[in-house]
């Protein structure tokens, strides 16, 4: 009947040394919640100048742009350069209602 779902993407980097360093981010989703949830639900996530998911530079060539993504970069080749994780993982959490009417006693 009713569902939530939660976003949380990694980044994995490498530091000065051969280890890999890993780094979390909770994304922020549009519609997080669900009433009355059936089969098909989308997450939508906003790629603006707050978005985890986003470069340093991507951020700040938003800003400069009036808030507005450059319409320069819409192509798969320059979105996927301004993003900057390796993995999303998505939590989807649900309360179900089930009709026992036709349970035999």
């Amino acid at each position: 009947m009713d569902a939530n779902m939660r976003v949380v993407a990694s980044d994995r980097g490498h530091s000065g040394s051969a280890s890999v360093v890993a780094s979390y981010m909770k994304v922020q989703l549009a519609e997080f919640e669900h009433p009355f949830f059936n089969r098909v639900w989308h997450g939508r996530h906003e790629l603006n100048a707050s978005s985890p998911l986003l470069t340093r530079f991507a951020k700040i060539m938003i800003n400069q742009n009036g808030g507005l993504w450059p319409t320069e970069w819409n192509n798969p080749k320059d979105i996927r350069q301004a993003l900057r994780f390796s993995e999303i993982v998505k939590f989807l959490s649900a309360i179900l209602f089930a009709n026992c009417q036709n349970v035999v006693k």
